[in-house]
């Protein structure tokens, strides 16, 4: 069948024609049209948009597959001779994707056919001079000689040295679209972490999560006699499911476990990143937990009770946009966090008179801080009355004994529901607290930071065992002001009473 010239411009011109034309390998190796699903249109729109792109890739709808269709559309149509890199901590994650490439264009039909300029394993070149390489962390100069229009970080949940790998693929694709997709690792990783500034809109992000139940293909017919179990009516309600859903669930839940299923098949990205054997908080510590979303340098969570008392745990950053200084302020009355300052740009010196403000305001609560490294540099800041010191009047130094000792603590606090409402940010940091082999805790994330909210928690925990309640009621000013009227009216009548 011969194409007209309009024919051939209206394919190349649009993505959803375009890629519908591109073939790929189904399960048993024979080569199939690629006819995009509903998450993987939704992949196409994010890539339409001007912001980069992060997906938690989940195994279903291949979702490596629709982005590299849509950047071999990009470049085999492309009017210049744009470059679009391919990166990943490992070069033959990235050499597998370049394969899928080289079978959309072996497939192509032949109106759509131009010859290629370069074919080698590691790259392909187009008529048209546009240029689709792989790299890998390890590759020898990496991608710093190349500007990328596009640039395709995969599997980033697993690089060893991820900032570097980062850094290397915003040196490369400069003003250009970085689109990081990868399947979960671990709680913390580094794909993890990068979700996290999404959400808080640190970071330019469009962020994709496709959800078990999103995908059409998974639902069973519904058994005679079937009925919901409990936690399957609490998640039919939560997630609006079918029965039919719900009956394709509880299939793949007996043949894979409960908790390989919520990994593989997660309804949140909490499944995704369930924890290891490693971890230290498990799901049952923080089932009576409720999440508060905080965003920004100063997070309210409650309103000042002035016959209350509060205790402040603060863990100190170096102030050089790193690590972050992180003050929490807990209720002696509720005992849960009631504000949160949270900051990587305050030197100890600025944190200092920011803990000064907070305690005031906190009805000059107690404030507990680590004497360790920069911390007692902060510690030297305050008056020594407003600090926590132990029987011998020396400040908090942390050791191994003491830090298994608060984290204990806080975690039976949090287990018992002691302590129940925390915000988002310190809950993922608790999370990613693991125990290494010889039972020690880990609290170093993937990008090198060191769980600094986690620790802000547990040291208000230990802070407030001193802290007391007020033992008068507070007196607003005004109700003072005239209580001291009548008092000075009562007074004055005593002194003209006869007796």
């Amino acid at each position: 069948m011969a194409y007209s010239t309009k024919e051939v411009t209206a394919v190349l011109d649009n993505p959803a024609q375009f890629i519908s034309r591109l073939k790929i390998k189904d399960k048993t190796g024979k080569l199939v049209r690629l006819y995009p699903n509903e998450e993987q249109v939704r992949v196409i729109e994010a890539l339409e948009s001007d912001k980069d792109l992060i997906i938690c890739k989940p195994r279903q709808i291949g979702s490596t597959t629709i982005i590299a269709a849509y950047l071999f559309w990009k470049a085999y149509t492309s009017t210049e001779p744009i470059t679009i890199a391919l990166l990943s901590h490992k070069i033959e994650s990235v050499r597998h994707i370049l394969r899928i490439f080289k079978t959309f264009y072996d497939s192509l039909p032949s109106f759509l056919r131009k010859p290629l300029r370069e074919d080698s394993a590691s790259k392909i070149v187009f008529g048209n001079g546009a240029t689709i390489l792989c790299a890998s962390a390890n590759s020898r100069g990496g991608l710093r000689s190349f500007t990328c229009s596009y640039l395709l970080l995969s599997e980033f949940a697993f690089a060893e040295d991820a900032d570097e790998l980062k850094a290397t693929a915003v040196a490369a694709v400069n003003s250009g679209k970085m689109i990081i997709e990868s399947t979960a690792n671990y709680h913390g990783d580094p794909l993890h972490l990068e979700i996290e500034k999404a959400e808080r809109g640190e970071a330019n992000y469009d962020y994709l999560f496709f959800r078990w139940f999103d995908h059409a293909e998974y639902i069973s017919e519904v058994p005679k006699g079937f009925s919901l179990t409990e936690e399957e009516e609490e998640l039919k309600e939560e997630y609006g499911l079918t029965d039919g859903q719900v009956a394709w669930r509880r299939g793949m839940v007996e043949k894979l476990g409960l908790d390989k299923f919520k990994r593989e098949y997660p309804a949140c990205l909490s499944d995704a990143y369930s924890q290891s054997e490693q971890s230290y908080f498990v799901e049952e510590d923080l089932k009576y937990v409720t999440s508060i979303r905080t965003d920004g340098r100063w997070s309210l969570l409650s309103p000042v009770d002035r016959n209350d008392s509060y205790a402040i745990g603060v863990d100190v950053g170096s102030g050089t946009g790193r690590d972050y200084s992180v003050a929490i302020v807990v209720s002696k009355t509720t005992n849960q966090p009631v504000a949160i300052f949270r900051c990587n740009q305050t030197t100890p010196v600025e944190l200092a008179e920011e803990l000064l403000n907070i305690a005031s305001e906190f009805n000059n609560a107690k404030i507990l801080i680590e004497n360790n490294n920069v911390g007692i540099v902060v510690n030297q800041q305050l008056p020594g009355g407003m600090l926590w010191t132990d029987s011998a009047g020396k400040f908090w130094t942390t050791n191994l004994t003491n830090k298994r000792l608060m984290f204990e603590e806080l975690r039976e606090s949090i287990r018992t529901g002691y302590i129940n409402q925390i915000d988002n940010i310190t809950i993922s940091e608790l999370r990613s607290i693991k125990l290494d082999k010889h039972n020690n805790l880990v609290l170093t994330r993937a990008n090198g930071a060191h769980c600094d909210s986690a620790v802000a928690l547990a040291l208000a925990l230990q802070c407030l065992k001193i802290v007391r309640l007020p033992t008068k009621p507070y007196l607003p000013d005004w109700v003072k002001s005239r209580k001291a009227d009548k008092i000075i009216s009562s007074a004055i009548g005593l002194g003209t009473r006869r007796y």
